[in-house]
């Protein structure tokens, strides 16, 4: 092995598993191997496959896109669905539970370095290079697309912040939609993809201005502009949308304790994945406020970011520091992460 390991940040998603190959050392230092891509790499995820054949499945996918190179050291997994580490005399054994949204009900082994939730690797990439860098306080933050992941760091009993990989699957009053996860109001249900896609549809719009890659043609209707009644349409939509993501944020606020009193720092609220890039941060403050008449008790010093600086990669980044972590022994929110690769 080489004195620079070669890793391998993937991120598997409803519908597609992202990959981005990363170098690390000793140190606990990791960058980009070939510099930061333009886009991420992608291949579609496989389909109709058993629960203990699906991680041989997903990296045959890999290997025919060549995404998997033969001399990689490590790989971490980012997963779309709940993570539990078996601990064993000789490292650890990670077990997926389910892949709801890709019909995947029956457990299975993830053999790598590290595997987590979407949205706990999501976090560790914002906290790592995203807009959680710098940030003091505690954060959460939710992966908006096909399903909702979520990932935090907040404040423990002792005053020191704690990271809590957890799912979100509770009802909200918004909505009365039917999960995968058989919850009828669901807040995953209430704001995914295909939430948001129905809300168009309820408004109006028609199936040739709602394409398969729902977030992009939403993002340039806003950015470029169109017709009156498109934009209208939308905004109503879009409207509803805030609506219930702040719900499902205020219900987040209320039940980690995210501080932003007079005590402990501001809480900041991050939106990413597929859907991140049509969050009005300032709509959703204003709507998680209004959940709590103006006044929530836990605290009201918060903010709400999008993240726009790492983008789709910070699952990858996530997967790929936890998995260079374990292999070192130290934590995950040690591992010192640069786009260049270290000075010296």
């Amino acid at each position: 092995m080489s004195a620079d390991l070669e890793l391998l940040g993937v991120d598997i998603g409803g519908t597609s598993v992202k990959v981005i190959r990363y170098q690390g050392n000793e140190r606990g230092q990791l960058w980009y191997r070939d510099g930061c891509p333009d886009r991420t790499p992608s291949a579609k995820l496989p389909s109709n496959v058993p629960a203990d054949e699906f991680m041989q499945e997903v990296r045959h996918a890999l290997k025919e896109a060549s995404l998997y190179p033969p001399d990689v050291d490590l790989v971490g997994y980012s997963i779309c669905g709940p993570v539990v580490v078996e601990r064993m005399e000789e490292g650890a054994k990670f077990w997926c539970l389910r892949l709801i949204n890709r019909g995947i009900l029956d457990p299975f082994v993830v053999e790598a370095g590290a595997a987590l939730n979407d949205g706990m690797a999501a976090a560790i990439g914002s906290s790592l290079a995203g807009v959680a860098k710098d940030h003091k306080g505690a954060f959460a933050l939710l992966t908006l697309g096909t399903g909702i992941g979520l990932g935090s760091m907040h404040w423990n009993e002792q005053g020191e912040r704690v990271v809590n990989d957890g799912e979100i699957h509770f009802p909200i009053r918004e909505s009365e939609r039917m999960c995968n996860c058989k919850r009828l109001g669901c807040f995953e249900a209430a704001a995914n993809e295909s939430a948001l896609r129905k809300y168009a549809e309820a408004e109006g719009l028609t199936a040739d201005q709602i394409t398969k890659d729902l977030g992009r043609k939403f993002e340039k209707y806003l950015i470029d502009g169109e017709p009156t009644d498109i934009v209208e349409k939308l905004a109503k939509a879009m409207d509803r949308w805030h609506r219930c993501l702040a719900e499902g944020v205020a219900n987040i606020y209320v039940l980690l304790d995210m501080g932003g009193n007079s005590i402990q720092p501001p809480a900041m609220f991050i939106l990413g994945g597929g859907l991140g890039a049509l969050i009005d941060e300032e709509k959703m403050v204003h709507y998680v406020l209004e959940t709590y008449q103006g006044d929530p008790l836990v605290g009201g010093n918060f903010v709400v970011k999008k993240e726009n600086e790492v983008g789709n990669r910070a699952g990858t980044i996530g997967a790929a520091a936890l998995a260079l972590a374990n292999h070192i022994g130290c934590h995950v929110t040690d591992i010192e992460f640069s786009d260049t690769g270290p000075t010296a």
